[in-house]
């Protein structure tokens, strides 16, 4: 039996089991339910009202999979004529005259886009607590966090509100929230799907990604919105081709495991992986130890904060709120204090802190002796990723130490180091996805792979695999 819920919704609006109309009702009164959980920023409801009868189940084909599958969209992702605020307040008011070409994919593809998910500000946070317009909740347990920045994509998922989401990457954004939630989390290849109209962070790590219940859906997704973009210059003009109709489960794989980061694990956690290890042995599949020098390793989060706080300032300095956001100085007397008024209203406390860092680093002495020994250490840390992926196939890790921390929390009993090897796919472009795996203290932690550049059917395939051999119902 194979697991997707595009499949399903498809079928079931072909033989009319549900209507278009249902469908979208149902949705709602999902959200309703959850509102607590506060994941939405921009309710489309009121526009998919109006547009909802021209949807004819006629029109229902296989060669269009996500026509009328409702979705929703991180609101970093410019939609033409709708309301992009990439969780700020500076942007609450901001209607991009453009749109990302992954919206115009699925606007082309007829899905229908549901909602503008909640967000850290900028994709600059990494907990869910800094969107403007409140923290998101955990579904499961409201007084869990969903870790971020694709917070309020993967709750919507995780409610059955959102069939999928598209959302952002930097370090960790969709990999360890949809952990926190339980649901599957695919980060491509750097430059597989278009960045074009994605407000961004750090542009040389932003990778535009599919959150989803089902491996199998994500696949289905991505087949559509892997396309060259020459609006996008990172955009790969020869990507290996993912096709949800190659998708199929794997006989022999060879896992490798970084087993001195393992023992940074609650002994539960670390028990259950090693019988997973032993009951993929078991199987016919191999399991490689490697060691990851935890002298680097522990440089990992210092040399993330370098790269993209630097990143994040230059691509934020047009943010003062002449051309767009808002200006709430109607009387300057100098740039310098148009910008700052404007950004002290508009900006939260994280953000500025982010920013105010980036700008000192970007200080000719500081870039010189810090930015680019950080560069350094990427071009190194490229080379021994790629060197430990040349062993196997993927890379096998649990996603998380942890299952989800409560709000606001800032320590906790674990060693949090161990999460940090979340950010080495974006520092190298290598494709990674998270699945539900087991679950701790009755929440989810999901497992982690990651995989060889451009080696993204591979990836789905080893996950697929896994998906069917750990054998956890996810409805």
């Amino acid at each position: 039996m194979v697991r997707s819920n595009i499949l399903k919704i498809h079928n079931d609006l072909k033989n009319g089991v549900i209507s278009f109309e249902d469908l979208i009702k149902q949705r709602y009164l999902l959200l309703e339910k959850y509102k607590s959980c506060n994941s939405v920023i921009t309710n489309l409801d009121d526009e998919i009202n109006k547009n909802i009868k021209k949807f004819d189940k006629k029109k229902l084909h296989d060669k269009n999979l996500l026509y009328g599958i409702p979705y929703s969209l991180k609101d970093n992702i410019c939609t033409k004529n709708i309301v992009t605020t990439a969780g700020s307040k500076f942007l609450k008011n901001f209607i991009p005259p453009y749109s990302a070409t992954v919206y115009e994919i699925l606007q082309n593809e007829e899905a229908i886009l549901l909602s503008k998910d909640a967000m850290d500000e900028y994709g600059l946070g990494g907990k869910g607590e800094f969107c403007f317009t409140g923290c998101v909740k955990n579904p499961l347990n409201l007084s869990k966090s969903t870790a971020g920045s694709s917070s309020g994509s993967v709750c919507n998922v995780a409610i059955g509100f959102s069939t999928f989401a598209i959302a952002t990457d930097t370090g960790d954004s969709i990999v360890k929230p949809s952990s926190y939630v339980g649901v599957v989390g695919y980060k491509p290849t750097y430059g597989l799907i278009s960045r074009n109209g994605i407000i961004p962070f750090s542009p040389s790590q932003d990778t535009v990604g599919i959150i989803s219940k089902y491996v199998m859906d994500a696949c289905i997704v991505a087949t559509y919105l892997q396309k060259y973009d020459c609006k996008d210059l990172t955009s790969s003009q020869n990507p290996k081709n993912v096709d949800y109709k190659k998708l199929k489960t794997i006989e022999k794989i060879k896992f490798v495991i970084y087993k001195n980061l393992l023992e940074k694990l609650d002994d539960r956690i670390k028990n259950k992986f090693f019988e997973l290890c032993e009951k993929l042995k078991k199987m016919g599949h191999e399991i490689i130890e490697q060691n990851f020098d935890q002298k680097f390793f522990s440089l990992l989060p210092t040399i993330y904060q370098i790269l993209t706080f630097t990143n994040a300032c230059s691509c934020h300095n047009n943010l003062i709120g002449n051309l767009f956001g808002e200006n709430v100085n109607k009387q300057p007397t100098t740039y310098e204090e148009f910008a700052r008024k404007n950004r002290t209203f508009g900006f939260n406390k994280e953000f500025k802190t982010r920013l105010a860092i980036g700008s000192y680093l970007m200080n000719h002495d500081n870039f010189e002796n810090i930015y680019l020994q950080a560069c350094k250490f990427r071009s190194w840390l490229q080379h021994f990723h790629l060197s430990t992926l040349s062993l196997g196939d993927v890379i096998l890790m649990p996603c998380c130490c942890c299952e989800a921390l409560n709000l606001f929390q800032e320590e906790i009993n674990y060693d949090l180091s161990y999460d940090h090897h979340l950010m080495v796919d974006n520092f190298v472009g290598t494709p990674s996805i998270s699945l539900p795996w087991t679950k701790n203290n009755n929440m989810p932690i999901n497992i982690h792979l990651r995989a060889k550049i451009y080696d993204d059917m591979n990836l789905l395939n080893i996950a697929y695999t896994l998906e069917n051999i750990i054998g956890e119902k996810n409805e």
